[in-house]
């Protein structure tokens, strides 16, 4: 009975007494199904991985297997339900434990297949060394004809929520560029969460809201541009462009606003070239954020990082990219695609979409104030850092700084005019 993962207990009211079940599978009406699920899926993996030879993986309860044509099917599979012995090892694994997959689930492999509404694109895996993730029409038809209708009748509940967050889940983190979107789907996280709460099941409990609405037409900007993920197997042959990135700021004793720089600092490594750009933070910027906060150095920070993709966008394009931060508040939402923060999840969004819209593969790192670079550039300049950057040969460039309605509804074709007018081309 331990082998199925789940016990119920439930008062009956006519014997007045306890009893106890044993459902052989898991309650889905459950909070904890979830986590069991992935622990049973994650172990299972793992036996399948050490003991079978198998590539494979999980999520929750969905299983992938990538497997060369040399898995051939046993001989002792005589009714041929598995594809090859990577499927059938995964199979029996979850046979012994009383946990039969579904037979009618299972997919042929192929070189090009569909997981969760992800297609998958390995036919240039072992020529090219690369594989293409991308999101099906299907799918994003979905997601979008679901919050569309949702809008329409002003009504969003916590369960229908829960299933539009969880499809896109899979989806921006397989067919998206690394965390883009995430900013994006916090009405949903907020809906979802109110699952297990009292309120009325009425309309009027669950609206569409503004910041729906603004999520809505965030996803129909990515959707309708977001180019397939490219994941490199092997060596890339073009070298990485190292991105530093930094923000100054300081008030008076009055409360004025005393320094409000904007630094970066960037090296092409594939041409040996430095280029430096600084600028302060315009003030009709500044009064679009939470003026009342103690401080704005994490928003600035965030915002050095986005200038610096708007500013170099040819070099980024296509190409490999470590973002060097010394903020660690502006570094987890560029890494998480999120910041609780208002202003913070504005600049993240913008962040994401023109990194997709450039394709470009970006890697956030921390880096100590002290050996950062950007540091000059964000504050007042004069005969040592002047020095340094002729010493350097670091070209300067204007900064270019994104505009509110980009802040307010973001979207892909901002930065790809921006490259496009420094000659780069899109497909």
């Amino acid at each position: 009975r331990e082998n199925n993962f789940c016990a119920i207990i439930i008062f009956s009211v006519s014997l007045q007494d306890w009893r106890w079940f044993v459902p052989y599978g898991h309650n889905f009406g459950l909070t904890s199904a979830v986590l069991n699920f992935n622990r049973m899926s994650e172990a299972l993996c793992v036996l399948s991985r050490v003991f079978g030879a198998s590539c494979c993986d999980h999520f929750f309860d969905d299983y992938m297997d990538i497997s060369p044509a040399s898995c051939s099917i046993l001989p002792s599979d005589s009714n041929r339900q598995h594809v090859n012995s990577s499927q059938w090892f995964l199979d029996e694994l979850h046979t012994l434990i009383g946990m039969r997959l579904e037979p009618k689930k299972r997919k042929h492999s192929a070189s090009v297949n569909v997981a969760l509404g992800v297609e998958a694109d390995l036919s240039e895996a072992a020529s090219l060394k690369k594989v293409s993730l991308k999101p099906t029409s299907g799918r994003t038809d979905f997601i979008l004809d679901s919050l569309r209708s949702a809008k329409i009748d002003n009504y969003l509940p916590p369960r229908m929520a829960a299933t539009i967050l969880g499809k896109l889940y899979f989806l921006l983190a397989t067919g998206s560029y690394f965390g883009c979107g995430r900013a994006a789907t916090q009405p949903l996280v907020a809906r979802s969460s109110l699952l297990s709460s009292k309120n009325s099941s009425s309309k009027g409990s669950y609206p569409f809201t503004d910041a729906m609405v603004l999520m809505l037409e965030f996803f129909v900007a990515l959707f309708r541009h977001l180019p397939p993920l490219v994941i490199h197997l092997g060596m890339v042959a073009r070298k990485k462009v190292l991105v530093y990135s930094d923000a100054s700021f300081a008030k008076r004793k009055d409360g004025k606003i005393r320094r409000k720089g904007l630094g970066i600092y960037v090296v092409d490594c594939e041409n040996n070239r430095e280029y430096r750009s600084s600028f302060a933070c315009p003030v009709w910027l500044l009064n679009s954020m939470d003026t009342n906060a103690k401080t704005l150095i994490g928003p600035l920070e965030l915002l050095a990082v986005l200038c610096a993709v708007l500013t170099f966008p040819e070099f980024l394009k296509d190409r490999q990219c470590v973002f060097f931060i010394d903020n660690t508040q502006a570094l987890s939402a560029c890494i998480h695609g999120y910041c609780r923060n208002t202003d913070m999840g504005r600049l993240c969004n913008l962040l994401h979409l023109s990194l997709a819209a450039l394709r470009c593969q970006p890697f956030f790192n921390w880096v100590p104030s002290k050996a950062n670079p950007a540091d000059l550039p964000s504050r007042e300049q004069g005969e040592e850092e002047r020095a340094f950057f002729f010493k350097r040969k670091a070209q300067p460039r204007k900064m270019t700084v994104p505009p509110l309605d980009e802040l307010s509804f973001p979207s892909m074709n901002y930065v790809m005019e921006l490259a496009k007018g420094r000659g780069v081309k899109f497909d």
